[in-house]
């Protein structure tokens, strides 16, 4: 492991299945394996999952799966790469009003924020939609957890690379499906970051 600092991990539950969780590492190694439905390049962008982060090597602050898809956290790590190199994907929605900082929302209307404070710092955020929420037994909400710039960086690279593996399998699989062209725009915006 080159950091454990800070790690991110993809993390893959399969929709056929109704699946245990597997992380990303995990499948890239072999010691779990992904739907053969999954890896259809029609069916990839349609995944289910989410991400970890944890810090200090063991202490894991923010695990979500309340996403659409799993590609809506994906674009947003990969937009946080874009956004550190002044660059944008142009499909994420970067904050208009505050351009220091990026947002993912879940489907609960949870916040994770990450925001830019210079000196090659971030901070972190997890933040509740309301007040009730809050009190929610077994939700960890965060304010300013600070995170060096390139420790993000690399952690976001290699839980993107281990995502991108398995998109560069299932279109290879299929390059010529209905939904091959979506999946070759998003592999070819990584491509173009790393």
């Amino acid at each position: 492991m080159k950091n454990k600092k800070l790690e991110i991990i993809c993390i893959y539950c399969s929709i056929m299945d109704g699946g245990p969780e597997c992380n990303f590492s995990e499948l890239k190694e072999g010691r779990c394996s992904m739907a053969e439905y999954d890896l259809k390049a029609d069916n990839f962008d349609y995944i289910l999952g989410g991400f970890l982060v944890a810090i200090d090597g063991y202490k894991i602050i923010f695990r979500e799966m309340n996403f659409y898809t799993l590609l809506k956290p994906m674009t947003f790590l990969m937009e946080t790469l874009y956004w550190l190199a002044g660059r944008t994907t142009n499909i994420f929605d970067v904050d208009e009003d505050d351009p220091s900082r990026l947002v993912l929302e879940t489907m609960s209307a949870e916040k994770l924020v990450l925001t830019n404070i210079g000196d090659g710092k971030l901070t972190l955020s997890f933040l509740a939609a309301n007040k009730e929420q809050e009190k929610r037994r077994g939700k960890n909400y965060f304010r300013d957890v600070v995170i060096k710039a390139e420790d993000w960086k690399e952690a976001v690279t290699l839980a993107l690379e281990e995502y991108f593996y398995f998109a560069e399998q299932a279109l290879k699989e299929n390059p010529k499906s209905e939904r091959a062209y979506l999946l070759s725009r998003y592999i070819s915006l990584w491509k173009n970051i790393v």
